[in-house]
């Protein structure tokens, strides 16, 4: 499992571990039952947390079951039971999935695997639906600004216009995704939010839209060196050194740390409080500091 959205673990209790835990097998086994086995193998923290988030603002806490697994075939643990919220995480991962694939094509990286894997998931049902809407072309002209904006010289780059354009691509596809699970998600929700539910999803809109920048972010600072290396599109190609990267990458990851844990205290909530505290004001930062220091992401 890969990422970089993920909690802190010294610091989760076992009782949160275990939730979390669950949250992952679950989605894995839904990804398994809705999108085929090999959907399985780019499960990511990220999209974990995506769960979680959506999960955390039911009313009542999903069901749980002690299941075994190809992983672990022996001894049993806690599997969240599926419901409206992990299969629309399994198809959103779908969507991103192609978007990545035909952006690689566009770029002219891993083409041959790009290609192979692009032939499989762009014949799902989830994608075609996608695909036909206003929402895909919005995120098709969105994506276009960005590589327009990635191909520019590198003096002239400019991070945060370009993590503002990731940002409604995520904040899109989610407004699209909230659409087709309104009807079985909305009498999840607490019945003071349930006549809510377009500012509720439009809160949220803007809080995955924060965290897909995060994310675009740390991705870039990733793989800055390499980039550089090979040419390739980055945020901050502007930087001569990784000194310079972080000079001008830290302000825009902690601004935007800062801007997520106060949204986060505004929403909602239900459940899993202390686990997205926990990602947010501890995980976040820790990934932070391990991809500046080129030390490896431990696994959960």
């Amino acid at each position: 499992m890969f990422g970089y959205i993920k909690p802190y673990k010294p610091d989760l209790t076992f009782r949160d571990f275990a939730e979390y835990r669950a949250v992952y097998c679950g989605l894995c086994k839904t990804i398994g039952r809705k999108s085929g086995q090999l959907m399985r193998l780019g499960l990511t923290y990220d999209a974990t947390f995506m769960a979680i988030l959506l999960l955390a603002l039911n009313e009542k806490p999903a069901a749980k079951d002690s299941e075994t697994c190809i992983v672990h075939p022996v001894s049993s643990h806690l599997v969240m039971a599926e419901q409206v919220v992990l299969p629309a995480v399994a198809h959103m991962m779908n969507i991103l999935a192609c978007l990545k694939l035909e952006d690689n094509l566009q770029d002219k990286e891993k083409v041959i695997l790009s290609r192979l894997l692009l032939s499989y998931i762009g014949k799902k049902q989830d994608v075609a639906d996608f695909k036909r809407t206003k929402a895909s072309a919005a995120v098709m002209a969105a994506l276009e600004r960005l590589h327009i904006e990635e191909q520019a010289k590198s003096q002239a780059l400019n991070p945060v216009l370009m993590g503002e354009i990731n940002a409604e691509v995520a904040a899109t596809i989610w407004r699209y995704m909230s659409g087709t699970m309104r009807k079985d998600w909305q009498p999840l929700l607490p019945e003071g939010v349930r006549g809510k539910y377009d500012g509720l999803t439009e809160r949220l809109a803007d809080f995955i839209g924060l965290l897909s920048s995060w994310v675009y972010f740390i991705d870039a600072c990733d793989d800055f060196m390499d980039d550089k290396k090979h040419k390739h599109a980055n945020p901050f190609a502007f930087c001569s050194s990784e000194e310079e990267l972080w000079l001008a990458a830290d302000p825009l990851l902690i601004d935007l740390e800062l801007r997520l844990n106060g949204m986060a205290a505004c929403l909602p909530w239900q459940n899993y409080v202390e686990i997205i505290a926990n990602v947010i004001r501890s995980g976040l930062p820790f990934t932070r500091m391990l991809v500046r220091r080129h030390l490896p992401r431990p696994r959960l």
